[in-house]
C-alpha cells in the first residue's frame, strides 16, 4: 500500500504542476495588535509559485432555516476558493509545512489577491488552502 500512496502522491503533484497557475506567495505577519492589519514578514521571503486553484460553488449548511411547514429550503449558496501547493516549494530553512494563516497569495493571471484561511497536508507532498478574496 504505500508505494501506491507514494505513487498517488507524485501524480497528484504532477497534475498540479500541468495544470496549475502561476502565484506569487507574499508572507505575513501578525501586527502589533491582534485586531488589526498584518504585516509584511521580513523572515520569509516572497516566491512565484505554481498551485492548483479550485472555486467550487457549494451549499451551505442552513439546517437552522428551514421551515418545517413547508418542504423548501433556502437556496442558498457560496465558493470556497482552495488552492493547493507543493510542500516542495519550500524555501531553504523552511518546514515543509511553509505558508500560515494569514500569508497572501497573488494569481498572477488576473492579480486576484487571496488570504489564506486555513493551511492543511493534503497528502505527502501537498498542501491545501482555504482561501479568502481580498481584492
Amino acid at each position: 500500500m504505500p508505494a501506491f500512496t507514494d505513487r498517488m502522491a507524485t501524480v497528484r503533484l504532477a497534475v498540479d504542476r500541468e495544470w496549475g497557475e502561476s502565484f506569487l506567495f507574499v508572507p505575513r505577519a501578525v501586527g502589533l495588535d491582534v485586531n488589526g492589519p498584518s504585516a509584511a514578514d521580513a523572515t520569509r521571503t516572497s516566491r512565484v509559485v505554481t498551485a492548483r486553484w479550485s472555486d467550487k460553488t457549494e451549499p451551505l449548511n442552513v439546517a437552522d432555516a428551514y421551515d418545517q411547514r413547508s418542504d423548501k429550503r433556502p437556496g442558498v449558496s457560496g465558493s470556497r476558493t482552495t488552492i493547493f501547493l507543493s510542500r516542495q516549494d519550500a524555501a531553504a530553512g523552511e518546514p515543509e509545512l511553509w505558508v500560515r494563516h494569514g500569508d497572501r497569495l497573488v494569481r498572477q493571471s488576473d492579480g486576484t489577491i487571496y488570504s489564506i484561511a486555513t493551511a492543511v497536508p493534503s497528502g505527502r507532498l501537498r498542501i491545501r488552502c482555504d482561501c479568502n478574496r481580498v481584492a
